[in-house]
């Protein structure tokens, strides 16, 4: 089976005056964009009309599906083609929870955020915890330090350590942050800046964003005259500042996704105006208003290039070109809450049951034939010394974030080829420096606290 990657860009040119090329490697198997969503035929369907609020895959086979309704978490481990049922918190806690969101770290250790519905929120029942892979969970709210966040609606999982979240979408708006696996957290209330707060991501373990509103609130009233927020943070968390405020009224944003490190999308919702998503093009600092179509609102938002994505609402539509125009597609699935891109070619989402996108198009210059590897490793590049061009190769043990950078002998970056979270597998990325002058470089590969790095020699 061949392995399916999305490579990801940026140009860091420092004092440099050339421009640096970076493309992604396709084996040449006369390969068509045969890609395309179906509906998973043996994944539970939503009760009551309703939806799946989250879906989290820990590598392409592994991955679970949250629902609030019903407070249920539901497990896969073949790539979504069968399902078991791991809770129902009503059983379990004797109270209900709606589980919103959830985030694992390995294919044990995970989280779980509850909406907590109440207009008066019922307190310490926001987090919840499970360290057998969903066997068993435990409401670890308890472990928050700092205001209680009442809800928490969106989680991310940086690595095996770093965890952040965010809640609740009607207030109050809190953020919430783990350094040790999810043994303790602390809370920061993010008022004036948002009354209530849906998704969090992160770059890194420092850069970040959170996205809600101001003014969001249960009723009607509140809801007409909420506007759309941002907020960035360039220190983990421990500052934010507005980088995006609505002016339409009745408007708030929902769900992030970022296809490469500085061309992100946001997806938003509400009662008024015209149906919009937000871009940004520098990495979330500057964001642009995108239509859709008129009378629309937003949950799930999902790219798996920088040019083709998808949103959802009741039902889906689908872009080619950036979000400059859509239309309305059929297959994606209905209800979706959240899209969940693994890669350039594989993604999941979770609506009114469980959707997963494919394709046949190959981006790695592995073909998978045999086991996973064993062990993280850097590979020599090939060929060494090159010309022009060469394939980095290398492989994950096990799913985490990966920063993979050329360098001059200068340590001066000139390409950071992939700054995202991936699953365990084999990968290759082409690089391409023939606009660079001849001389050493060096690949460098960082995941946890495992750095490798080789040298390179550019000869023509």
């Amino acid at each position: 089976m061949k392995k399916k990657i999305c490579v990801r860009a940026k140009l860091s040119l420092g004092l440099c005056s050339f421009h640096l090329v970076i493309f992604i490697a396709v084996v040449a198997l006369g390969q068509t964009d045969a890609s395309s969503w179906r509906t998973l035929p043996n994944a539970p369907v939503a009760p009551d009309n309703g939806r799946f609020d989250d879906v989290f895959f820990i590598n392409p086979e592994t991955g679970w599906i949250a629902n609030v309704a019903a407070g249920k978490i539901y497990k896969t481990t073949d790539g979504g083609e069968s399902w078991i049922e791991q809770i129902e918190a009503r059983n379990v806690f004797g109270y209900f929870v709606g589980f919103r969101c959830v985030g694992f770290a390995s294919e044990q250790l995970g989280w779980a955020g509850n909406i907590n519905l109440h207009n008066i929120p019922v307190a310490r029942r926001s987090l919840f915890e499970t360290r057998d892979g969903g066997r068993t969970w435990a409401n670890i709210s308890d472990r928050i330090s700092g205001p209680d966040p009442a809800g928490i609606c969106g989680l991310w999982v940086v690595n095996d350590r770093l965890v952040y979240g965010a809640g609740r979408w009607n207030g109050p708006p809190m953020f919430i942050k783990s350094t040790d696996a999810g043994m303790s957290w602390a809370a920061l209330d993010l008022r004036p800046l948002a009354t209530g707060l849906v998704d969090v991501f992160f770059f890194n373990a420092d850069s970040g964003l959170i996205v809600g509103g101001k003014g969001v609130g249960s009723s009607l009233e509140e809801q007409n005259a909420s506007q759309s927020v941002i907020l960035f943070t360039a220190d983990g968390g421990k500052t934010w500042k507005t980088v995006y405020e609505g002016t339409t009224k009745g408007k708030w944003c929902w769900k992030i996704s970022f296809p490469t490190r500085t061309i992100g999308y946001v997806a938003t919702q509400g009662p008024t105006g015209d149906g919009i998503i937000l871009k940004t093009t520098d990495g979330g600092l500057t964001w642009q208003e995108k239509f859709v179509g008129v009378g629309l609102g937003f949950s799930g938002i999902g790219f798996a290039t920088s040019q083709k994505g998808w949103v959802g609402a009741l039902g889906a539509y689908e872009t080619l070109d950036g979000g400059e125009s859509w239309q309305e597609v059929a297959n994606v699935g209905q209800r979706i809450n959240r899209f969940r891109i693994l890669s350039a070619t594989l993604g999941y989402a979770a609506g009114e049951t469980v959707y997963k996108f494919s394709s046949d198009q190959s981006t790695s210059v592995f073909d998978n034939k045999n086991a996973g590897p064993t062990a993280f490793a850097l590979l020599q590049n090939h060929p060494n010394p090159f010309e022009a061009s060469t394939t980095i190769a290398y492989h994950l043990k096990q799913s985490g974030f990966v920063e993979l950078s050329v360098y001059n002998v200068r340590g001066r970056t000139v390409a950071i080829l992939v700054r995202e979270h991936q699953p365990a597998g084999k990968y290759g990325v082409a690089f391409d420096g023939s606009k660079l002058p001849n001389g050493i470089y060096f690949c460098k590969i960082q995941s946890g606290n495992v750095v490798e790095a080789r040298k390179m020699i550019l000869m023509r």
